[in-house]
């Protein structure tokens, strides 16, 4: 496997598991909380779609990591 290609499966096998951190917290009525300054997408639109829908389907509140650091 060429070193980029791992890369980019390493990067998607994180992604997996924050996907699923995400929606486990969810299932367990935990509040979520999404600092938009700290998610990285590939492309910048399909980003905002996943942020919109945490927001929408999984009730979460964005707000920026200062804000989260605070509490």
């Amino acid at each position: 496997m060429l070193p980029s290609a791992r890369g980019r499966s390493a990067k998607t096998a994180a992604g997996v598991r924050q996907r699923q951190l995400r929606l486990d917290a969810y299932v367990r009525h935990y509040a979520l909380r999404v600092p938009p300054d700290c998610v990285a997408a590939i492309h910048h639109d399909l980003g905002e779609a996943a942020l919109r829908m945490m927001e929408r389907n999984m009730s979460a509140r964005l707000a920026l990591s200062a804000e989260c650091l605070d509490r």
